[in-house]
C-alpha cells in the first residue's frame, strides 16, 4: 500500500489505542492537502506540483506533487502510517475541475476499496475498531468555489451564491454521513481561507486598484465555513459517537496576511471591549461583542491545554475568577439607540426573542405534566404539531434596518445565522417531544406596501427586490434543512409551505383569484398605503380605508387581508405538493404514517441499541 499525506482538502484516519499506529486517511479537493496524488492522473501539465521550483527548500529531495516550497500541513499532522486520498483540485461536485483531479465521490469508492482491502487482511472486527478509532481529516471546498463558481458563468446563472454554499454543504454532509456510516468516528476539518488573498485571486481583483481582497471569494469562503460549523454542531448530537475539531483557519490566516509582523511576540490575553453588547447587532463592527470574545476565550483555553496540558489547564480554570459586566450597550444603543428597533419591537418584546419563547413553552411543558403526569404529557407533545411562523422581521428590521448588520454581515451570512438559530430551535422543540411540525415560509417581502414604498430605485412601483431575495433565499436554506433533519430526527414529520409563489402570483394576478388589487393596503396612507398608520394610532395618524378588504391582497402596509388568510389555510390543511410538501397539515393531524425507519430511528430506539453496538 502507497502511503502519502496531503493539503488543503483531505480525509485522515490518525491513531487507534493500543499499539497499532492508526492509517491517516486523506481525501483532499484543493492543493492544501494533495501530497502527490494527481501525479497518477492525466490532468495536464499545470496541475501536478511534481516541478520545479516546487519543494525547493530541500527537505524533499525533489518535488513529490506538493503545492508548497515544501511540505504541508498533513505532514505536520500525520506522523504515523496513513491512506491519503488527496488530490489537488478537486472538488466537492464532481463537475469542479472535471477530468483534472480525483472529486470526492471518486475519493470515497477509493475509501470502501482500502476498507476491503483491510477486512480482507485483518478480518472484520479489527477492521472495524481500525476505522471507528482513527480520526479522518477533511478539508476540501476551495476549488468548488474559485473554479467551479466564480469560474463558471453558467453555475452562477443557475445557483445565486447561498444556494451552491448550501449544494456544497449537503454533498459534503453526505460524504461525512457515508465515512460514519463506514465506522468513522472521529473527524478533523480545515476550514477555508480567505479565498480572495490568494495572489492569484487577488490578481483577479479589477474592482480595485490598490491590491486588495477579492472579495466574492472571501465571502463564499466565509459563508461555508459558517455553514460548516453549524452543520457539525448539529450532527454531533445525531450521529452516534461523533466527535470532532474543527479550525478556524480563516481568521487565523487573515490576521497573518494583514498584521504579518505581529507575530514575532505573544504577550497576553484581553477579553474585554468597550462599547460590547450580549447580541452581536450591538454597536456592531464597533466593539467585540459578547460570542466573539468566547471564541477568543475557546483559542486562549486551546492554547494552554496545548502547552500545559489538560489536567492543569482544567485545574488553572477552575480556579480563576470570571468578571463579568454585559447588557448595558444593548440597551442603551441597540435598543433605545435603535429607533428603527424601538419601532418594531416594545419594550418587553425587545426582551422575549425566541430563545426566551422556548423558556415559556417548557414552563408549559412543566405545567401539562405536573397536571397530567409525565406519560399522558409526553403522548400529548409527540402527537402535537408544532406551527412554526418567524424570520420576516429579522430580515426587514433587523437587516435591510440596520446598516450596521449589513456592514458585518453579507446577506448570505446573515441568512445562515437566522437558519442556524431556527434549526437549533427545531431541535430543543424536538428534544422536548415533539414530532411534527408545520412551517409557514417566508413570503416576497419586497412586496408588502411598506417596503414597496421604500424602493428609490424604480418609480414604477416595483417591489424591493433586496427584501425579497433574501426571503427567497431563507425560504431554500430552510427547504434544504428540513429535507436534511428529516432524516436525522427520530419521528420527525413536517409540513413546509411554498408561500413565497403562491402570494407572489395573487400580488401580480389578482384578477385571477377574484381579486382587484395586489399592490396597495386596504389601510394606511402614503405610497401603496405603505406608511403603517392603520387606526391612527401611531406617530402618523392620518389613514385611509378602503371600501372592501375582500378586493385587496394587503389589509395594511404588513399584513395581508382576512380572505388571503382564509384562502392559504385551506392550502395549508390539504393543499396540493405544488404548494405544501412533503405533507399537508391534514395529513400530519389525522394521518399515521407508515414509512421507513429514519438513521435517528433506529439509532434512537433502544430495542436497537445492543444490535448497533454489535455491528460496530
Amino acid at each position: 500500500m502507497r502511503l502519502c499525506y496531503s493539503q488543503l482538502v483531505s480525509r485522515h484516519l490518525v491513531v487507534p489505542r493500543r499499539s497499532r499506529p492508526a492509517p491517516l486517511f486523506s481525501s483532499s479537493a484543493t492543493p492544501f492537502v494533495d501530497s502527490g496524488n494527481n501525479n497518477y492522473i492525466d490532468n495536464g501539465p499545470e496541475n501536478p506540483g511534481n516541478y520545479k521550483p516546487f519543494a525547493q527548500n530541500g527537505f524533499f529531495k525533489e518535488p513529490t506533487g506538493r503545492f508548497s516550497d515544501g511540505r504541508i500541513i498533513v505532514d505536520y499532522i500525520a506522523h504515523v502510517n496513513g491512506v491519503n486520498f488527496a488530490s489537488g483540485g478537486a472538488g466537492i461536485l464532481s463537475t469542479t475541475n472535471q477530468g483534472q483531479a480525483i472529486d470526492l465521490k471518486t475519493q470515497l469508492k477509493h475509501f470502501e476499496e482500502v476498507q476491503n482491502s483491510l477486512t480482507k487482511n485483518l478480518g472484520d472486527a479489527e477492521t472495524k475498531e481500525l476505522l471507528s478509532e482513527a480520526v479522518y481529516f477533511i478539508s476540501i471546498g476551495s476549488n468548488d468555489y474559485m473554479g467551479g463558481y466564480l469560474g463558471n458563468p453558467r453555475m452562477q446563472e443557475q445557483h445565486p451564491p447561498e444556494e451552491y454554499v448550501g449544494m456544497i454543504i449537503g454533498r459534503l454532509t453526505q460524504a461525512i454521513q457515508e465515512l460514519h456510516e463506514k465506522g468513522g468516528r472521529k473527524f478533523g476539518f480545515l476550514s477555508l481561507p480567505p479565498l480572495g488573498c490568494l495572489p492569484a485571486l487577488r490578481a483577479l481583483n479589477t474592482k480595485s486598484n490598490e491590491g486588495s481582497c477579492f472579495e466574492e471569494a472571501s465571502t463564499l469562503a466565509l459563508a461555508h465555513n459558517n455553514a460548516l460549523k453549524a452543520v457539525l454542531t448539529r450532527i454531533e448530537h445525531l450521529f452516534m459517537g461523533f466527535k470532532y475539531s474543527n479550525s478556524y483557519f480563516y481568521n487565523w490566516l487573515d490576521d497573518r496576511i494583514n498584521n504579518p509582523t505581529k507575530y514575532a511576540h505573544v504577550n497576553g490575553v484581553h477579553f474585554a471591549s468597550g462599547g460590547a453588547g450580549i447580541l452581536s447587532t450591538t454597536n456592531q463592527g464597533q466593539a467585540i461583542d459578547l460570542k466573539t470574545q468566547l471564541k477568543h476565550f475557546e483559542e486562549v483555553q486551546n492554547s494552554l491545554t496545548k502547552n500545559l496540558g489538560d489536567a492543569e489547564t482544567k485545574e488553572l480554570l477552575s480556579e480563576a475568577v470570571y468578571f463579568i459586566s454585559i447588557g448595558s450597550n444593548d440597551y442603551m444603543g441597540g435598543y433605545l439607540g435603535n429607533p428603527r428597533m424601538q419601532e418594531q419591537h416594545p419594550p418587553e418584546e425587545y426582551a422575549i426573542d425566541l430563545k426566551t419563547q422556548l423558556k415559556h413553552f417548557e414552563e408549559v411543558q412543566n405545567s401539562l405534566t405536573k397536571n397530567l403526569g409525565d406519560a399522558e404529557t409526553k403522548e400529548l407533545l409527540s402527537e402535537a404539531v408544532y406551527f412554526i411562523s418567524i424570520g420576516s422581521n429579522d430580515y426587514m428590521g433587523g437587516y435591510l434596518g440596520n446598516p450596521r448588520m449589513q456592514e458585518q454581515h453579507p446577506p448570505e451570512e446573515y441568512v445562515g445565522m437566522i437558519i442556524g438559530r431556527l434549526t437549533q430551535a427545531i431541535q430543543e422543540l424536538h428534544e422536548k417531544g415533539g414530532r411534527k411540525f408545520g412551517f409557514l415560509s417566508l413570503p416576497p417581502l419586497g412586496c408588502l406596501p411598506a417596503l414597496r414604498a421604500l424602493n428609490t430605485k424604480s418609480n414604477e412601483g416595483s417591489c424591493f427586490e433586496e427584501a425579497s431575495t433574501l426571503a427567497l433565499v431563507h425560504n431554500n436554506a430552510l427547504k434544504a434543512v428540513l429535507t436534511r433533519i428529516e432524516h436525522l430526527f427520530m419521528g420527525f414529520k413536517y409540513s413546509n409551505s411554498y408561500f413565497y409563489n403562491w402570494l407572489d402570483d395573487r400580488i401580480n394576478n389578482p384578477t385571477k383569484y377574484g381579486l382587484k388589487d395586489g399592490v396597495n393596503a386596504c389601510c394606511g396612507t402614503g405610497p401603496y398605503g405603505g406608511i403603517f398608520s392603520c387606526g391612527g394610532t401611531k406617530k402618523v395618524r392620518k389613514y385611509q380605508l378602503c371600501d372592501n378588504a375582500d378586493d385587496y391582497v394587503w389589509w395594511d402596509s404588513f399584513h395581508p387581508t382576512e380572505r388571503i388568510h382564509e384562502q392559504f389555510a385551506k392550502v395549508l390543511w390539504d393543499g396540493p405538493p405544488s404548494y405544501v410538501a412533503p405533507y399537508n397539515l391534514k395529513d400530519l393531524f389525522l394521518t399515521i404514517n407508515k414509512e421507513k425507519l429514519t438513521i435517528g430511528d433506529i439509532v434512537d430506539n433502544p430495542e436497537n441499541e445492543q444490535i448497533f453496538y454489535e455491528s460496530l
